[in-house]
């Protein structure tokens, strides 16, 4: 068998959709940043940093995106199928039976070519950096659960989901090595953070009374701020808190 498949060159971009089978909501647009080194340079990983909302996709191109990828990808489902969940709730690309509504996030990729957006994946689970980017940016007077529980009970058109007017920024600290091999068990030592700042743990464990590494992206920070500039250097401030042995992390997101 000959697979051919499109080349697509452009910006990545992801979105995060609530969808309650029949209606969809989308928390704003971010671009991850997936090559280890500054420049987007070097291998992929699982994502180094993020930032939201992405200025590559005005809401005119968010427009274009509900009704030619996300809706119809969500009525397509409900008419033909639904997604199975695997052991981590990724993307299994059997159908089952017809009939069967998707309720839950689901997390699109996609590359924003000369020609438009096209999909580059599709993943049914919350998914990081992009995650603790866009969350914060949920303004305190939506209640988040509320709006997980109409969603897995089929009303999301009955809750609204605001969002603050700020931007936000993740900044990823990874072991040193990674994504090859990588050694584990390094102490972690947190201070402080400022405001609006919050550090989001990954690959880390406690060992007898002690934070260490446990993974390959070990710990992130992220920050919020009136403007994207502001929550960057807030999110580097948050890194500088973090200290472990062979500790790497981008200096460049939201570069672009």
């Amino acid at each position: 068998m000959v697979v051919v498949e499109e080349f697509l060159e452009g910006d990545e971009l992801s979105i995060l959709t609530f969808s309650d089978g029949c209606n969809i909501k989308s928390l704003p647009p971010a671009q991850d940043h997936k090559r280890i080194f500054d420049g987007d340079q070097g291998p992929n990983t699982g994502g180094m940093g993020c930032y939201a909302p992405t200025r590559i996709a005005p809401k005119s191109v968010l427009k274009v995106i509900d009704e030619t990828i996300l809706k119809p990808t969500i009525d397509g489902l409900r008419r033909e199928g639904g997604f199975c969940h695997g052991p981590h709730f990724g993307l299994c690309t059997k159908l089952i039976h017809s009939g069967v509504p998707f309720r839950g996030i689901l997390f699109t990729g996609l590359m924003m070519t000369k020609a438009g957006p096209k999909v580059l994946e599709y993943n049914v689970r919350f998914g990081d950096p992009e995650t603790q980017t866009v969350l914060p940016l949920i303004s305190e007077s939506t209640d988040l659960i509320q709006v997980m529980l109409a969603t897995a009970n089929g009303h999301l058109d009955s809750v609204d989901i605001q969002i603050s007017d700020k931007f936000s920024a993740t900044v990823v600290v990874a072991a040193g090595g990674y994504p090859g091999s990588y050694e584990k068990k390094k102490e972690i030592t947190l201070s402080s953070v400022a405001k609006d700042t919050v550090v989001f743990h990954a690959g880390t464990a406690l060992i007898d009374g002690k934070l260490v590494s446990a993974g390959g992206r070990v710990i992130a920070a992220s920050a919020t701020a009136d403007c994207l500039e502001e929550a960057v250097k807030k999110a580097y401030e948050g890194v500088d808190a973090i200290k472990f042995e062979g500790m790497f992390y981008r200096k460049d997101i939201a570069h672009r």
